[in-house]
């Protein structure tokens, strides 16, 4: 009896274990947050996928970073609560700052076949994009969906067009609504259904319109149209894809030049310059023209309206669009300026700012150097504020240090202090770092900044060349500053931008100016150093920007060639107290001595000796 009663205790007690067990495996994919150690399998058979989070604007963005050649396929559902996205296989999660996104709680994963894994977000979505390796969904809980429909998801599709010459050409690529237009500066006889096979389904015809000089063609998209040029030798390579992707391009440069009022002009940097060529859309029948150029990659993506006419979007060249025939385009060394021939354009002086603050708005960035660099609102004095702002670093949290560490940075680079700001944002980039997580644009631009207040212009061109930072308005003239060591004339892109420089802080303009004036003295500039000195004199003086101005007169003497005129200028900078332009002011006398057959080398020697260690330790 005793033997039974044990038998069947064990028989229960087995029976328990593996109904624990069938409820345990039966949970674990209905968790409500995600799980890397949710599934069993033989995890050398399948790769790890990583998921990130970031967060951009209003936009919560999830990544799915796949390991490299893996075949992707998935399925996207969204409503007006939730997104679901279910991958034909399984495979084992892992995670990047996902514990950042507020409602981490509510995402779940589940095994729902023996194949099929499903990832459900608690957002509605907004976009989704595959892009290389990756899966990218942007979730926002202000999205506008249908509750009743689910929303379509398109594939991304790309395919290339490609046209061969045997000479060299230049080319136009740019976008009007549902049109893409292409235009080579040569003729040739297009097989336009070809094309259309090689478009596949994202064209839907192609026209090409008839002209004696030009290949002209206009593609209609089936849906959404968009473009990346490449060049191979004599062949031109047109990437076409049905949905937004990350392009690399060069942006275009445009300028306002309100110097003669009564003839204001559009003055565009586009390198290489080729034919210009006009045409009416026959959609509408208003004038097109095209500006094509031989060097890919040089793009307007965004465009931008005037009111007497626009550029449109281009991924190659420029297009501008008018109803107005008398425009004029003229070609120089840079590129071309626009003009009108019947009336002036209708500008106003403050267009340039005007138009960095419209391209500021609706940029994706969010970078807003202008706003950074400005003084923190703070009723105290310097020591006070720098004291009050390190003290509310050292109160907060550590979650919270950085960003009151960002509003002593600004403080730091409103005064033009670059190296205490760099001292400051190295700690928050460093965070970033220990975090495994990519450094903030907004990091990266006073990062810059910071670098170019301390004259280490090479890195503050690092930093503003990130592909993050690249079509952001308020960066691109920092970064022409920071990059004097290509070839490219930024003189008249400075003069342009004058209106540019006086909307920062009188201690970050002076060291805009200096940099301005640096690259005019290396190109030998006399007329450009002088109208520099005419505006910096209009700023506050110190001792050391006094000792500034003197210098750089002294230098535009010199460039003019009239050294001996220039010397007594450089001994009176040589005696201030500034130590680098007194330095600088020193060496420019010792080299004028050295030419003299009368004084002692040993002497200019000494001298050069001395220059050495003209700052000391510091």
């Amino acid at each position: 009896m005793n033997i039974l009663k044990k038998h069947i205790l064990y028989l229960f007690t087995l029976f328990v274990l593996v109904f624990l067990c069938s409820v345990k495996t039966e949970n674990a994919f209905a968790q409500p947050s995600i799980n890397i150690n949710s599934f069993s399998y033989n995890s050398s058979l399948r790769q790890n996928v990583l998921l990130k989070y970031s967060k951009i604007d209003n936009i919560d963005r999830f990544t799915f970073d796949f390991p490299p050649e893996s075949k992707i396929s998935y399925d996207i559902k969204s409503d007006g609560q939730n997104t679901k996205i279910i991958f034909s296989r399984i495979f084992r999660l892992e995670m990047l700052n996902l514990t950042s996104f507020p409602q981490y709680s509510q995402i779940t994963q589940r095994k729902i076949s023996s194949r099929q894994l499903e990832v459900t977000f608690p957002l509605p979505l907004v976009s989704s994009i595959e892009h290389l390796n990756s899966v990218i969904l942007d979730l926002s809980s202000e999205a506008k969906i249908d509750d009743n429909k689910t929303q379509k998801i398109t594939p991304l599709q790309i395919s290339s067009l490609s046209f061969s010459w045997n000479t060299p050409v230049a080319l136009a690529v740019f976008k009007r609504e549902k049109y893409l237009w292409i235009v080579f500066n040569q003729y040739q006889q297009v097989d336009t259904d070809e094309l259309i096979k090689d478009a596949g389904n994202i064209v839907k015809d192609i026209l090409q319109l008839p002209h004696n000089t030009a290949t002209i063609l206009r593609l209609e998209a089936a849906d959404e149209l968009y473009s990346e040029v490449r060049k191979e030798g004599l062949l031109w390579v047109i990437d076409l894809y049905n949905k937004k992707t990350e392009r690399s391009i060069i942006p275009i440069h445009i300028a306002t030049d309100t110097t003669f009022p009564g003839k204001p002009s559009i003055v565009v940097s586009l390198p290489h310059t080729g034919d210009i060529f006009s045409f009416l859309d026959p959609e509408v029948g208003d004038l097109l023209m095209a500006v094509t150029s031989s060097d890919p990659g040089h793009a307007l993506l965004a465009g931008y309206k005037y009111p007497d006419f626009e550029f449109l979007p281009s991924s190659q060249g420029i297009a501008i669009n008018s109803d107005d025939f008398g425009i004029n385009v003229i070609r120089n060394a840079s590129g071309f300026l626009l003009q009108t021939t019947q009336h002036p354009l209708n500008i106003t002086p403050d267009i340039e700012l005007m138009k960095q603050r419209s391209i500021r708005e609706a940029g994706k960035t969010g970078i807003n150097i202008i706003q950074d660099l400005k003084v923190p609102i703070i009723k105290k004095n310097f020591a006070e504020s720098e004291q009050y702002l390190r003290d509310q670093v050292a109160l907060v949290s550590e979650s919270e240090k950085n960003n009151l560490r960002i509003e002593l940075a600004r403080f730091y680079l409103s005064y033009g202090l670059g190296s205490n700001a760099m001292g400051v944002l190295r700690k928050i980039s460093d965070f970033y770092t220990a975090q495994k997580e990519d450094i903030p644009p907004r990091i990266k631009s006073l990062l810059g900044v910071a670098s170019f207040l301390m004259k280490r212009y090479s890195q503050a061109f690092e930093y503003f060349n990130s592909p993050e930072l690249a079509l952001n308005s308020d960066i691109i003239f920092w970064s022409n500053l920071s990059n004097f060591d290509n070839e490219k004339d930024f003189a008249s892109q400075i003069l342009m931008n004058i209106s540019f420089f006086n909307t920062y802080p009188v201690a970050v303009r002076k060291h805009l100016f200096i940099r301005a004036m640096e690259y005019a003295i290396k190109k030998n500039n006399d007329n450009l150093i002088q109208k520099l000195l005419t505006l910096m004199d209009e700023l506050p003086k110190t001792s050391d920007f006094e000792a500034a101005l003197n210098y750089y007169e002294a230098e535009k003497i010199r460039i003019q060639g009239y050294i001996k005129s220039a010397l007594p200028q450089y001994k009176n900078v040589a005696m201030s107290s500034s130590n680098y332009f007194s330095a600088l002011a020193r060496y420019r006398i010792a080299d004028f001595n050295s030419r003299l057959a009368d004084i002692k080398q040993n002497k200019n020697i000494f001298e050069l000796e001395r220059l050495k260690f003209a700052w000391g330790e510091k």
